[in-house]
C-alpha cells in the first residue's frame, strides 16, 4: 500500500513538472524542444527555450553544474527532460 502512495505522489509529482513546463513555453519553445527530445537539435540551439528551462531547473542543479564548472547545465537539463517523459 506505501509503495503505491509513493508511486501515485511520484506520477503527481512528474505530472505537475511536465504541466509547469508546458505552460512556460511558447508554442514555437515546444516544437524546439520536441525536435532536442528526437536528437535533432540541441538544447541550446532555442535561446528563449535555454533560457526558460535553466530558470526553470537552476535551483535544483548542483552548483558546480550551474555554473558549468562540473558538469554541462545542458546535459543535466537534458537528462532531466529524459527523466521526466520516461
Amino acid at each position: 500500500m506505501l509503495r503505491d502512495d509513493i508511486k501515485q505522489t511520484q506520477i503527481k509529482s512528474a505530472q505537475d513538472e511536465l504541466n509547469a513546463i508546458r505552460a512556460l513555453l511558447t508554442d514555437e519553445e515546444k516544437e524546439a524542444l520536441f525536435f532536442v527530445m528526437s536528437g535533432k537539435a540541441d538544447i541550446m540551439d532555442n535561446k528563449g527555450l535555454w533560457e526558460k528551462l535553466y530558470g526553470f531547473y537552476w535551483t535544483g542543479m548542483p552548483y558546480g553544474t550551474a555554473k558549468a564548472r562540473t558538469g554541462d547545465p545542458a546535459e543535466w537539463i537534458y537528462d532531466q527532460l529524459v527523466d521526466l517523459l520516461n
